[in-house]
Order: structure tokens, then sequence, then C-alpha cells
């Protein structure tokens, strides 16, 4: 045997047994974080749990996404990692950069402010918007304000999709700033109506009003809501 064929046998053996340790010291470092982790309550049925690729060759490379930022944020606590895996506690989030669970601040329903109405009239009249609520709706809810100035006619408002109607519900004292009782039509995800009513009334001229809506899904959790106009009366 040659001095070349000897050296490149001996690099190459040594290469073997550098692999196999690195394989051997990345599993098992796996493995302690793994009974860290079962131990400290985070809901883990495997090392594949948290890494991609194949069982044996786990090392940080493969964690799967924002684990390793987890990790590296609380290595001994495990808590962020923890909060990644497991989840929040019902009414809190998960901050994604910090990965602490923060209280979750509700969503404010929608508003829309117009006027309905003739300004040489007292006939009834109708304003109409189409609100689309996202998938996992399963209600759209809506009340009115009749903002001033004073007038006789009566604003009210209601939901309608396909042959379903909402109650409706009217504002019975104008310019106090709030708003009707909600009123809801559980007519899951889709494009509703949102209908703003002016009564007829001797007293012509045009009712301003804001409108408020919110699409929810059944735990009440406002979902995606948008809207735009179909009449304008």
């Amino acid at each position: 045997m040659n001095k070349t064929t000897y050296f490149y046998k001996t690099l190459t053996a040594l290469c073997l047994v550098a692999a196999s340790q690195f394989i051997t010291s990345n599993a098992s470092a796996t493995a302690q974080i793994f009974s860290s982790a079962i131990s400290k309550g985070i809901k883990v049925t495997s090392c594949q749990s948290c890494h991609s690729g194949s069982p044996g060759q786990e090392d940080k490379g493969n964690l799967k996404t924002n684990y390793l930022n987890a990790y590296k944020l609380d290595q001994s606590g495990l808590s962020r990692l923890k909060n990644l895996i497991n989840g929040c506690p019902t009414g809190q989030v998960l901050n994604q950069t910090t990965f602490l669970c923060t209280a979750s601040v509700p969503a404010k329903p929608k508003t829309v402010s117009g006027a309905v109405g003739s300004s040489t009239s007292g006939a009834a009249k109708t304003d109409v918007y189409a609100v689309s609520c996202a998938a996992g709706s399963s209600s759209l809810a809506v009340s009115v304000s009749d903002m001033p100035p004073v007038k006789a006619p009566i604003v009210s408002i209601q939901a309608t999709k396909g042959f379903s109607t909402s109650a409706l519900s009217q504002d019975n004292k104008d310019g106090d700033g709030k708003f009707s009782p909600e009123v809801k039509l559980a007519g899951g995800s889709g494009v509703y109506n949102m209908r703003v009513n002016k009564g007829a009334s001797t007293v012509t001229g045009a009712e301003t009003y804001t409108a408020k809506f919110a699409c929810r899904n059944a735990a009440g959790v406002q979902t995606g809501t948008t809207w735009t106009i179909k009449q304008n009366q």
C-alpha cells in the first residue's frame, strides 16, 4: 500500500468516526431536551414532534419553524417552547417574536356613517350595505344610532341573507349617541345585506346615522368583516 492510499483511507475512517460521534452527540442532546420537555408539561410524543427529517438525525438544523428561536430564548425553563407547542390559555394569544402569551384584545365592531332619505320628501327610504363575513363566521350582528339633528322619523336596522331576516332594531331616542339593541342573523359565512331604514314621516329631510356591525363565530369572537354600499338613498 503506498503512502497516498494509506493517507486517504485513514482520513476517510477518521471522518466516519467524527460523523458518528456528531450524530450520537446531537441525538443524545435531543433526547435530553425531549425528556426535559415532557417533564415541563410540553405536549410532545417523540423527537419528531419538534424536528423534521429522519428519526435519529435530529439536530438544531432541522427544528420546525420558530422552535429554535423559542428554545434559544429559554433553554432551561422551556416556557416559550411550551407556549408555542401547547398553545396559550383561553383569552390569550402568542406573541410570535417573544413567544410569550398575552391577553388578546377583542376586535371592535365595524361602523359606517351615512344619511338616508330625501331633502324634499318624508317618504320611507332604505340604505343597503353588502357585508361579507369570512369563513368560520356563524352570524352577523347589527345595530344603529340615529345621529343629530333630532328629527321625527325613526331609524332602524336589520340583516338579511337569502330568505332569512333578523329582527328589526330601531333607535327610539334620536341624537343621544347610543345604539339600538343589537340583533343578529345566524346565516353562517358569506354575504349579508344590512338594511338601514328611515321611517315615513311628515317631516322632510334625510336622517343621519351610524351603523355598527360585526361578523362572529360560534364562540362570539369577531371574524373577518368587510362591506360595500349597494343602495344609497
